[in-house]
């Protein structure tokens, strides 16, 4: 087995690790690989990384209606600032098109 303490004795191992976890050391990082698609493999054997969202039907409508409603929102609010600004544009003879009397 190899030497799981760095060169000057000491381990980095966090003191909050389970007993069954232990500090990994640079003989054992040749085991470590990447694949062409990103994936990452220990000793030929692919790692499961992240953690995929799943939703329910309901959770799935919930989600589009929200969606829905903030963008309407957005566009509400940007229909305001454009009207504002092409107001205030006219009081200051910016423009002249359809600024009315």
């Amino acid at each position: 087995m190899t030497d799981e303490r760095g060169k000057d004795g000491t381990s980095a191992r966090p003191e909050d690790w389970s007993d069954e976890l232990r500090d990994m050391v640079r003989a054992e990082l040749g085991n470590l690989g990447i694949d062409v698609d990103k994936g990452m493999a220990w000793q030929g054997q692919p790692i499961a990384v992240g953690q995929t969202l799943v939703l329910s039907a309901a959770q799935k409508v919930w989600a589009m209606v929200l969606g829905i409603a903030a963008l309407l929102a957005f566009l509400a609010t940007f229909a305001q600032g454009w009207a504002a600004a092409f107001t205030w544009m006219c009081q200051v003879g910016w423009i002249h098109t359809w600024c009315g009397g």
